[in-house]
C-alpha cells in the first residue's frame, strides 16, 4: 500500500479536522464535572467523534483521555498526543485560535 498517496487522498479532510480542533480553546480550568475543564472535554469529544466518523472504535476514559482503535489482536501500537493548549499570552499578530490553514 502506498501510504503517501493514501494520505494525499485524505489531506483536505485531515486539515479540516485539525482546523476544527484548533477552534477549541482547550485551556485547563477548574470544573467540578470535567477533570480538566469543559474546553478540554470538548476537544477530547471532538477528537473521538472524528475517530468514530472514520470508522474507528473510540472510548472516553472518564474524561482523562481517550482511545481511538482499529483492528484487534494481541499486539497493539500506541500513539500518544494531547489536545490541551497553554493560555495565549501577549504578542500574537493574529488571534491564536484563528481557523486558517
Amino acid at each position: 500500500m502506498d501510504f503517501h498517496t493514501l494520505s494525499k487522498n485524505y489531506e483536505k479532510e485531515y486539515l479540516e479536522n485539525v482546523m476544527e480542533l484548533l477552534k477549541i480553546p482547550s485551556v485547563y480550568e477548574e470544573d467540578p464535572v470535567y477533570p480538566y475543564g469543559k474546553p478540554i472535554h470538548d476537544a477530547l469529544e471532538k477528537m473521538l467523534s472524528i475517530g468514530e466518523e472514520d470508522g474507528f472504535i473510540t472510548k472516553n476514559v472518564d474524561g482523562h483521555g481517550g482511545h481511538i482503535e482499529f483492528g484487534d489482536g494481541d499486539e497493539i501500537i500506541g500513539v500518544l498526543g494531547h489536545l490541551d493548549v497553554v493560555p495565549a499570552g501577549a504578542g500574537w499578530t493574529t488571534p491564536p485560535l484563528l481557523n486558517r490553514p
